[in-house]
């Protein structure tokens, strides 16, 4: 009985590890550097998944050593924050009901659309997939060319930062619409 009990236990934590993301952050992310600027930005986030609509907010800072975002309501209560060191990412989020977005995929989502292209080359290539950019739209698939994600930019390619753009993530099933608050450059 006991032997029976270790078994199902062992088994259990092989089955949570297959399924849990064992993703090391400094394997599939760039560098904050590979950014190549620094600032800081706010971005009004349109989130829509199935038939569900929500409105963010999103304060964004970024320099060499570090990519901080923290995730508001509009009515100005922080749900969520990110930051990531080039190596970890650290998050806190408030369980809010309807929000059921995470920090460090808000955090991924914006370092895919923003951060250029030969930054994430090396990291897309150990995971199989290939990413081409038009400099109009971004286009992220498998190795199968199965699209995962497409992101299309609404300004120039040297402005991203400072333009708006929108994200679909196609297995999930979501989209993002980014629109900068402040064009201060």
């Amino acid at each position: 009985m006991i032997n029976r009990c270790y078994i199902i236990l062992a088994l259990t934590l092989v089955l949570v590890g297959c399924v849990s993301p064992r993703l090391s952050p400094s394997l599939l992310l760039p560098a904050p550097a590979d950014a190549n600027v620094t600032g800081s930005f706010q971005q009004l986030i349109q989130v829509q998944h199935n038939e569900t609509q929500q409105l963010l907010i999103a304060s964004i800072e970024v320099n060499a050593d570090h990519l901080t975002v923290v995730v508001l309501h509009p009515s100005g209560i922080r749900l969520m924050s990110a930051e990531y060191d080039g190596e970890t990412i650290r998050q806190q989020q408030l369980m809010m009901p309807g929000v059921d977005i995470r920090a460090e995929q808000v955090l991924k989502d914006i370092m895919l659309a923003l951060w250029p292209m030969a930054s994430w080359q090396p990291y897309l290539q150990q995971q199989g997939w290939v990413m081409a950019d038009d400099g109009r739209q971004r286009l992220v698939s498998r190795a199968d060319g199965e699209p995962v994600y497409r992101i299309k930019y609404h300004g120039e390619a040297s402005q991203r930062w400072y333009s708006s753009l929108t994200l679909e993530q196609l297995q999930f099933n979501y989209h993002l619409a980014i629109n900068p608050i402040d064009e201060e450059q």
